[in-house]
C-alpha cells in the first residue's frame, strides 16, 4: 500500500474540513426551512433526521482536538464563527417531484449547448454535476451559477479536465 505524502495528507484533511462545513451549512439550511428530512441510513428505529443532531456534532468536531491535529494552521471557532455569519438559503421539498424518475443527467447540462463536444461528453459518460463538483470541489449552486451565467475560459477548463479526470478513472 503506498504511503500518504505531504500534499496528500493535505488534501485528504482539506476534504475531511470541506465536508464537515457542507454538512454543517446543509443542517443550517434545513433547520432554518424547518424542513425535516427522513435519514435513509438510520438502523435504529428513529423515523426521522434531526438536522441539530448532526450540526452539533459538526460543531463539536470544529472545536475538538482532531480539527487541531488535521488542520493545525487554522482556528476551528474562528471558522465556526465565519459560518455563523453568513447568510443562509432556504429550501423547500415541494414539488420537487418524489416519484418522478430522473433522466440521469444533469439538469444544468443542457446550458452547455455553446460547448457542444463537452455536453456530449458529460452525458455519454453518465456524469453527474456532482460527479464534476467533488472533482473541482466546489458545491452545486456554484456550479449551476457558473452555467447560468456561461461558462467562461478558466472555469470551462476547470470544468473540462474534471470530466477528463472523472472518464479516466472510471476507465481503471
Amino acid at each position: 500500500m503506498p504511503e500518504l505524502n505531504d500534499r496528500g495528507a493535505e488534501m485528504l484533511s482539506a476534504a475531511v474540513v470541506v465536508q464537515a462545513v457542507r454538512d454543517w451549512q446543509y443542517c443550517r439550511m434545513m433547520i432554518e426551512s424547518n424542513v425535516r428530512e427522513t435519514d435513509k441510513h438510520r438502523h435504529d428505529g428513529e423515523d426521522g433526521y434531526v438536522p441539530a443532531k448532526r450540526m452539533l456534532d459538526v460543531e463539536q468536531f470544529f472545536l475538538g482536538r482532531w480539527f487541531g491535529v488535521i488542520c493545525h494552521e487554522y482556528d476551528g471557532k474562528q471558522l465556526l464563527e465565519r459560518l455563523r455569519g453568513m447568510n443562509v438559503r432556504r429550501i423547500s421539498l415541494e414539488g420537487l417531484g418524489a416519484g418522478k424518475k430522473k433522466s440521469g443527467r444533469g439538469t444544468s447540462w443542457r446550458r452547455l449547448s455553446m460547448f457542444p463536444e463537452l455536453q456530449s461528453k458529460l452525458w455519454e459518460h453518465k456524469i453527474m454535476q456532482q460527479d464534476v463538483c467533488n472533482e473541482i470541489g466546489i458545491c452545486n449552486p456554484t456550479l449551476a451559477c457558473w452555467l447560468k451565467k456561461g461558462l467562461d475560459k478558466e472555469r470551462l477548463r476547470m470544468v473540462s479536465e474534471a470530466t477528463e479526470r472523472i472518464i479516466a478513472r472510471r476507465a481503471t
